[in-house]
């Protein structure tokens, strides 16, 4: 959950650098710079800024993380157990593919041969990406 701890860790950031500025003026300069009331105003007011920036960026990579999860739920596709064990029935004739992983086939439910059958995909689409 880095992605949470991050606005306030710069919101942090902010208030430290804020808090050594002030103790590194002195009491005259402070005083002579402006009225204390307008000071402090303007310190709240850069406070606020901070805090309301920090949520906006929490929003914001909430719905990015929220977006992201639904477009990988939304690439999940159904396959047809038939499909998947002809797949399957062909890579067992497939030379990259050793001998136990060409027997793997015979006996599977429908959901191990659907499993199978991404596996196998996954390590496909690995070696055409490795071969590019």
């Amino acid at each position: 959950m880095n992605h949470s701890t991050r606005p306030n860790n710069e919101f942090l950031m902010f208030v430290r650098a804020l808090r050594d500025e002030l103790m590194s003026m002195s009491d005259e300069d402070v005083l002579a710079s402006s009225d204390l009331e307008q000071l402090r105003a303007r310190r709240a007011r850069m406070l606020q800024d901070a805090k309301k920036e920090a949520g906006r960026r929490r929003l914001a990579a909430a719905k990015a993380r929220l977006q992201s999860s639904k477009a990988g739920t939304a690439a999940v596709e159904r396959i047809d157990p038939t499909e998947a064990r002809q797949y399957i029935a062909r890579a067992a004739n497939d030379e990259r593919y050793t001998l136990v992983a060409r027997q793997l086939g015979e006996g599977l439910s429908d959901e191990e041969a659907v499993r199978l059958y991404r596996q196998m995909r996954s390590l496909e689409q690995g070696q055409s990406e490795d071969e590019s």
